[in-house]
């Protein structure tokens, strides 16, 4: 490239900066926002960029800044009690592999393993009165930043060999790899909703004592 192609290029730079400092000036003044701008997106700029992808991070890192900012709070805050209500986050019950060791063979088995592990310390407990199992759904109630990141790793995977689909039911056997089968979006699926409908069954309703409730959501499509 050429000397005075690269001095019109950084003059074409500093006329669009230049507009740019001009048009966010005007929106200040006379506080109206600019589309142009990227005011107006749909997803917030804090968890997107401006092609609307969520921004890349680990969960870690923001507990560490919380930690930095926050320790001696967070410290003294007391965890030796049972609370009256709990929510258990469904997504992460799940991604407890089945213990190779036991006897745990079929779905049957592993939704026991689930309530026994999870669930039940809960209800055992005098203090607890209502027990949330709770399984998210993205794209349910529209576009959302961990949507269109299912949308992203799903392209990635474009071309890659065909999942076989297992039927989600009592007798069934489980898979030998468990983040493998879960990972196949529409075989999760499955899996909650057959969680779900366990959680609301006969027995584990026996389970609860007199005043206790067992909330279940998201898994009904």
């Amino acid at each position: 490239i050429g000397k005075q192609r690269q001095n019109l290029a950084e003059k074409q730079r500093k006329l669009v900066q230049t507009c740019i400092k001009k048009t966010l000036a005007l929106s200040l003044a006379g506080h109206q926002p600019q589309s142009g701008a990227q005011q107006f997106l749909e997803i917030p700029r804090a968890i997107a960029d401006s092609d609307g992808f969520p921004c890349k991070g680990a969960k870690a890192n923001t507990t560490k800044v919380l930690d930095t900012r926050y320790g001696v709070v967070l410290s003294s805050v007391s965890t030796d009690h049972l609370p009256e209500a709990v929510v258990l986050e469904g997504m992460f019950m799940i991604n407890t592999a089945p213990l190779k060791s036991s006897n745990m063979k079929t779905f049957s088995a592993y939704h026991q393993f689930l309530i026994q592990r999870w669930v039940l310390p809960y209800l055992r407990a005098i203090e607890t009165t209502e027990v949330h199992v709770v399984f998210d759904d993205p794209s349910r109630n529209g576009v959302s930043p961990k949507s269109i990141e299912q949308q992203r790793r799903d392209s990635g995977r474009a071309g890659q060999t065909r999942h076989v689909i297992v039927p989600v039911e009592d007798d069934v056997q489980l898979p030998e790899n468990w983040h493998s089968f879960i990972g196949n979006r529409v075989q999760k699926r499955l899996l909650v909703n057959y969680i779900c409908e366990k959680l609301l069954t006969v027995e584990t309703a026996r389970l609860l004592k007199q005043g206790q409730r067992l909330v279940v959501a998201g898994g009904f499509d």
